[in-house]
């Protein structure tokens, strides 16, 4: 049975993409082959490479429609199969390539070598009028880092204006929705996809559609690109700096397909390939032990003449490798090639699946790059704000005579402070006063080494200062690191309820500290003290929240010095390009919380 394409209706739903290589009729067949392969029926729709005229301008459809058999999502393991019908229509026109479709899994796959993703400013630009109100975005950060959010997303009536800007330089947006006169665009760059919330058109109304974007991107410059944008980290192409910066880590994004093969009406299946024999990996256990190996950045190590990078699990090679391309990255495994992911359409390798989906990012040893998705970006005022990183480091402190960080006072159950020589003893001598409550949170469950509230001098404010002692100099990251990423860890609990500090009181604040006298509650405070001052700080507007590291193993002056090296070109020190992450990341998310940070360190 044959249908006319009068009779389709199609949502504005596309995937747009750059035709880098023509599109033959042999070569289009050849994709539509591969997409109906699960095919039930003969096609009810057969165009191929069909002549439209819209408005004196010619556009080239190909369209094929096909009836497939399926599993029901609630079934599993079962016989029974329902018919469902898929469709691909692609339109050409000006070089761009538009890409309709439904039940048709892995496109990109099929079709990559023929095309190119439209530079980023471009697309995101799309409907970008002075009038349009951006409505939703999500976002990545520009860190692979697990102690950092990673992704966020705002929503309102219109975010331009009142997103906070502090770290959009350092945030890249995964997707818009725009209203524009009315009309709701949703635009992915990651996917290449506009969608224009509107009833279905007919093929005339969709070509017509396609004429009108191709007109819009044609006529978007760098001068046009849209200021909102702007404000966002900046994109370039990976050619321009594949030369001079290497690829240092990876991070793979594999969180929606770990929640599609749990979700128990999820047709998706991951097979396991050993010795021609394949086995299925669907207890909890097993996937939880495949995703771990994703779960946190992986290093890269570069092969030698190449642009070729081997990534480093366990301090071996072997998981697989990238291979920096003009414009994309690409990720080849042997072991990759033996885990198959299977839906009701496919079977596809997960090396296929990454490289079509593009779901992972890329860290370069210069600090102010990454690569996101299929896209390559540049953070503008990273490594030109050296001296607002340093405004946080406060070196008024004197720590000349700290040697150890606790000295590890337990089993004296005869002292009552902390050995004076210890960071801990410097630490409460600098801040306990009158006015304020000194708790010492340290060991077992956590927030912080001390928390502080000072709420009789000034602007009521809660403080947690973290730690760390080395016994020499040290301007390698794993240290600061350390702290770091317990201050990251525990920002949240700046806002934590009353109750939550009432159980903090009664668990462990009014005892002493581990097997000795001191007491934790420095400042021999009680409950009523702490709830007091709690609640100040709570109901007072411009109240203020801190968080300090104490890092006695950093010298201000030579830290500066580092770091500004790093950013005039004259030094590629990998653990300062670290540290730079680091006191970025530690500042950001500070902000992002309205937390005010700060680190102590020596002059």
């Amino acid at each position: 049975m044959r249908i006319s394409i009068s009779s389709f209706h199609f949502p504005k739903n596309a995937q747009i993409f750059k035709i880098k290589t023509p599109l033959s009729k042999t070569a289009v067949e050849k994709i539509f082959i591969e997409c109906s392969k699960n095919k039930t029926s003969n096609f009810i729709i057969d165009e191929v490479k069909t002549s439209l005229n819209i408005n004196g301008n010619t556009l080239i459809y190909s369209c094929k429609a096909f009836a497939l058999e399926q599993e029901p999502s609630f079934l599993l393991n079962t016989k029974v199969k329902e018919t469902k019908y898929a469709f691909l229509l692609l339109i050409e026109y000006n070089n761009y390539l538009f890409v309709f479709k439904r039940n048709i899994d892995s496109f990109q796959s099929k079709i990559q070598l023929y095309i190119e993703p439209i530079e980023y400013g471009k697309f995101t630009s799309l409907k970008a009028k002075p009038n349009a109100k951006y409505e939703r975005i999500s976002m990545k950060s520009m860190t692979v880092s697990d102690m950092q959010i990673r992704n966020r997303s705002f929503e309102g009536r219109n975010i331009d204006g009142i997103l906070p800007t502090n770290s959009a330089s350092r945030s890249i947006p995964n997707n818009f929705r725009l209203n524009v006169d009315g009309e709701i665009y949703l635009i992915n760059p990651n996917t290449s996809r506009l969608a224009l919330r509107s009833q279905k058109s007919s093929l005339d109304d969709l070509a017509e559609w396609c004429l009108l974007l191709t007109q819009e991107l044609n006529s978007i410059t760098p001068a046009t690109i849209n200021s909102f944008i702007k404000s966002f980290a900046a994109p370039i192409k990976l050619e321009q700096i594949k030369s001079t910066c290497s690829p240092t880590a990876i991070l793979f994004h594999l969180e929606e397909l770990d929640i599609n093969l749990r979700d128990s009406s999820s047709p998706y299946k991951l097979i396991s390939k050993e010795n021609q024999t394949e086995v299925e990996i669907k207890e909890d256990k097993e996937l939880n032990n495949f995703f771990e190996l994703f779960r946190s950045p992986l290093n890269l190590r570069k092969i030698p003449k190449s642009d070729v990078f081997s990534i480093i699990l366990k301090g071996q090679d072997g998981l697989g490798e990238i291979k920096l391309n003009k414009i994309q990255i690409t990720f080849k495994s042997k072991v990759g090639e033996n885990i198959l992911i299977k839906t009701p359409t496919e079977t596809i390798s997960l090396s296929k699946f990454i490289n079509s989906q593009k779901n992972f990012s890329v860290v370069f040893d210069t600090p102010n790059y990454m690569y996101v998705s299929r896209y390559t970006f540049k953070d503008k005022q990273l490594l030109n704000n050296i001296e607002g990183m340093m405004s946080v480091f406060d070196d008024s402190m004197d720590f000349s005579d700290v040697v150890s960080e606790k000295e590890k006072p337990f089993g004296d159950n005869t002292i009552t402070e902390f050995p004076d020589k210890s960071l801990f003893y410097a630490v409460e001598n600098n801040f306990i006063k009158k006015d304020e409550i000194v708790i010492c949170d340290d060991m077992g469950n956590e927030w912080a080494d001390h928390i502080i509230f000072s709420t009789e001098l000034g602007q009521p404010t809660i403080s947690f200062i973290h730690s760390k002692y080395t016994s020499k100099d040290t301007y390698g990251a794993s240290s600061f690191h350390e702290v770091v990423s317990q201050a990251l860890k525990n920002l949240g609990r700046l806002n934590s309820e009353l109750s939550e500090y009432k159980k903090k009181y009664d668990n462990k604040w009014k005892n002493n500290y581990e097997s000795t006298s001191i007491k934790r509650i420095r400042t021999n405070n009680n409950w009523s003290d702490i709830k007091k001052a709690y609640n100040k700080v709570n109901s007072t507007p411009n109240s203020n929240r801190k968080v300090i590291l104490a890092t006695p193993f950093f010298s201000k002056s030579k830290l500066k010095d580092k770091l500004e090296k790093i950013a005039n070109g004259t030094s590629k020190n990998s653990h300062h390009i670290q540290i730079i992450w680091l006191i970025n990341s530690f500042i950001s998310s500070c902000r992002d919380y309205n937390v005010q940070p700060h680190i102590l360190c020596k002059k």
